[in-house]
């Protein structure tokens, strides 16, 4: 599977190439929200992307950052690539990408069933 995520990459135009050239190997997760919610503390709206699983379950979560690119692909995949805090460059290959807009924070709600520490979460 390594190969053909690699494959897929030299295809892209700049996302893909930018992921390669800085080493980076693409990661697979079933789907990616973005959660825009207003917080209560601050009365601003902020936006959660949130990574689950093929049963729906958070797996681990990012907030929106400028420099997130989202790329559609050829086969109906998506790729999201970002600089993560400068911890380290990310792709991401997702199936399914969905937009919602809630009054509470997802991601936070969703703890209760399954808390952070037991989530699997993106590679170190």
């Amino acid at each position: 599977m390594k190969g053909v995520l690699a494959a897929i990459l030299l295809l892209l135009p700049l996302a893909g190439r930018a992921a390669i050239e800085r080493g980076c190997e693409p990661e697979y997760v079933d789907q990616v929200e973005c959660n825009a919610f207003c917080t209560a503390a601050v009365g601003e709206f902020r936006t959660a992307v949130i990574f689950r699983d093929s049963k729906g379950r958070i797996i681990d979560w990012r907030w929106l950052t400028e420099d997130m690119k989202t790329q559609r692909l050829p086969d109906g995949f998506f790729l999201l690539t970002w600089d993560d805090f400068g911890v380290r460059f990310r792709a991401i290959l997702v199936k399914r990408v969905s937009f919602t807009v809630s009054d509470y924070d997802v991601e936070m709600s969703e703890r209760k069933h399954l808390p952070h520490e037991k989530r699997v979460k993106l590679r170190k």
